[in-house]
């Protein structure tokens, strides 16, 4: 006898191909009317993708390092003083000012991906400015950027957005701040190019650059 197909896949055929995981069912027909239901349930695995951002905290030469890899199972960093670690998220205190080629080496079951960039370890000049461990990503951004940062007193904090003109296209104001800052930023609604992404207190300006990418 004919047998049609139809599964949620959308296919109609007796074989399916997909591109996410999930559970997939087909029901199977017949020309006189009798069907029967199956379904599968389907993972699918990705290559790894490398990527993280840093920041450093104030006052030391401390770094801070935070994950953005795609698909990882497992993390190797090497920081360019023999330094080491296989937290997805690390802190490392680097012997001196200078400039450090670090790498990150993501695994999973498809593979590996390495992701190397050189980060420039300076000495903090304004430790009064009282904010800790300043860091914006994933930078690039396609549109979301996570900010984290400590404020070690009491104080009023304003985030600024500015772009390559000088002009300021989003930001806020906080009052009376102290403690862990972690925010969520959605810049989709700007043209893609190059922004300065600032901490403004009564005791100076932090700033990181920014790149929005579409």
């Amino acid at each position: 006898p004919a047998y049609s197909y139809q599964g949620t896949s959308g296919s109609t055929t007796h074989g399916i191909e997909v591109n996410h995981r999930g559970t997939y069912g087909v029901i199977v027909s017949d020309q006189y009317g009798c069907q029967e239901t199956d379904s599968v349930d389907v993972v699918v695995d990705f290559p790894p993708i490398a990527n993280f951002n840093y920041g450093q905290q104030n006052s030391s030469i401390t770094m801070n390092f935070f994950d953005f890899a795609m698909n990882a199972d497992s993390y190797a960093w090497t920081f360019g003083d023999n330094g080491t670690s296989t937290d997805p998220n690390p802190e490392h205190t680097y012997p001196s000012p200078g400039e450090y080629i670090v790498t990150l080496t993501v695994t999973n079951s498809c593979g590996t991906d390495t992701y190397t960039d050189t980060v420039q370890v300076k000495v903090v000049s304004v430790p009064e400015l009282a904010i800790d461990k300043f860091a914006v990503y994933p930078n690039p951004t396609d549109g979301n950027l996570e900010v984290r940062f400590t404020s070690t007193i009491n104080q009023g904090i304003e985030i600024r957005v500015v772009n390559a003109m000088g002009q300021l296209v989003n930001g806020e104001v906080i009052n009376n701040f102290s403690g862990q800052f972690n925010r969520t930023y959605n810049l989709s609604n700007l043209a893609a190019g190059m922004y300065m992404f600032q901490i403004v207190t009564e005791r100076g300006v932090r700033t990181e650059r920014v790149i929005l990418a579409k």
